[in-house]
């Protein structure tokens, strides 16, 4: 495809627009297969005036979003400097994301990060970046009225389209067209220069790749520049001969010696393999492992659990460690997700049940607030909206109560153990007058 600033260079669709792009008729609907081919040999409709081969194998409308790129190195990172300025000479595109810094500091104070995420302040990478946004920032725009209403919404709208991505959480398609909708309408009637082209991809096409590939974010550049990128070293777009035989190698060539490494560290491996495993630890094989014996255990917990039962106040997991406020009273790490007769449920961890071997988890349930009582943070805002400001609102707030991976509520008191491999991700949370909003923060992989 031509640069970015090009009329008709988006994949996905045949905007005419340049540096800055909204809508455009979907390439895959006009110029569907071999089309797109002639397209590419012409140098039309995008194209540059040098062919490419591998257009004839993947067309442009069926390939994934670049989501590292798309929002923790571009969108996610400018609005961040818009609401915290590096330095006195930055310039905003517009005022939508000025705040007053002490009351936001003090919002910001009500969420909770699972120690996942506890140096994503540190913005060190693009994944940074990506989970200070849709979990510090979205989390606080939920409840923070430090902040004007639509760049609420925006925030709302991107971390929680990102969190979907990243939980794994399933939701209608309807979910990812109507925020990427609501931000993309907030975003431009503030200024039409956020919608940049990357911008645009994520706003305008995310929708229809999620439904393609199921989740764009598995497949996108937090996996080719590591795996994917290893098994296309050395080839260019425009060659593809030997192209499947050589890059299959590849594949199937570390796949297995994944596996071999995995079959030799156990059950112990030797000292030499230990060594190697303990640099680079993510190819080890994963183990839920258990610590901290609780010896004074209060009486609704035996209640709950099989007699010759013993407690543990730590329980690590691929997900993350889980810490009970046995270990710490002021912990963050005790709230996770798990799929429970059916459907996606809440819940604080108590202990690791342990007999002869792991039982399950001891939890609490969280007992979530009917369907009028939810977001009643965010519902204040929309006296001040109207037409279609208060159509993409109320249409975000209608998928948000729907969306699996929010909940909002406040401790149960009851006790239950459930399967270990039923918890589907660790949650972060963000403080209300009456209750608590829990978000799942993890469960696919994604990483970078």
């Amino acid at each position: 495809m031509k640069g970015h600033s090009s009329s008709m260079s988006c994949f996905y669709c045949l905007s005419e627009e340049t540096l800055y792009k909204r809508g455009g008729v979907s390439r895959k609907e006009q110029r569907y297969g071999n089309l797109t081919v002639l397209d590419s040999k012409n140098g039309e409709n995008g194209f540059s005036s040098k062919s490419s081969k591998v257009v004839e194998v993947i067309a442009p409308y069926n390939t994934p979003i670049d989501i590292l790129h798309n929002t923790g190195e571009g969108l996610f990172d400018r609005i961040r400097k818009e609401i915290f300025p590096p330095d006195t000479k930055f310039i905003r595109k517009s005022d939508l994301f000025v705040i007053d810094p002490s009351s936001f500091a003090r919002d910001i104070r009500r969420v909770y990060l699972h120690s996942n995420y506890e140096k994503i302040e540190n913005l060190r990478n693009g994944s940074d970046k990506t989970h200070h946004l849709r979990l510090t920032l979205a989390l606080t725009a939920l409840v923070s009225d430090s902040m004007k209403p639509k760049a609420r919404l925006v925030l709302i709208a991107l971390g929680f389209l990102t969190n979907k991505m990243y939980s794994n959480t399933q939701a209608p398609t309807l979910f990812d067209i109507q925020l990427s909708a609501a931000a993309a309408w907030y975003l431009a009637e503030a200024n039409k220069e956020y919608i940049t082209m990357k911008t645009h991809e994520l706003l305008y096409h995310l929708a229809d790749v999620n439904k393609l590939f199921g989740n764009t974010g598995l497949l996108s550049t937090f996996s080719f520049e590591s795996f994917y990128q290893f098994s296309l070293c050395g080839y260019s777009t425009s060659i593809t001969r030997f192209f499947l035989q050589n890059a299959c190698t590849k594949f199937l060539l570390h796949t297995s010696l994944r596996r071999e490494i995995v079959r030799r560290s156990k059950p112990l491996g030797t000292e030499s393999l230990k060594r190697f495993l303990s640099l680079t630890p993510d190819l080890g094989s994963s183990h839920v492992t258990w610590d901290g014996r609780i010896r004074d255990v209060q009486k609704i917990d035996k209640e709950n659990i099989p007699i010759e039962s013993v407690l543990y106040s730590t329980m690590y997991l691929p997900l993350g460690s889980l810490i009970s406020e046995y270990s710490s009273p002021q912990t963050n790490n005790d709230i996770v997700f798990a799929s429970c007769k059916g459907r996606k449920t809440c819940f604080r961890f108590v202990a690791a049940v342990v007999t002869t071997s792991l039982v399950g988890a001891l939890v609490e349930p969280i007992e979530a607030v009917s369907e009028d009582r939810k977001l009643m943070d965010l519902r204040k805002i929309r006296n001040s909206l109207s037409n279609a400001d208060f159509y993409y609102y109320s249409e975000m707030v209608n998928q948000l109560i729907n969306y699996e991976g929010l909940v909002e509520g406040s401790l149960s008191g009851r006790r239950e153990v459930i399967p270990v491999d039923s918890i589907l991700g660790v949650a972060c949370y963000v403080s209300t007058e009456s209750s608590s909003i829990f978000v799942q923060a993890n469960g696919a992989y994604i990483h970078n």
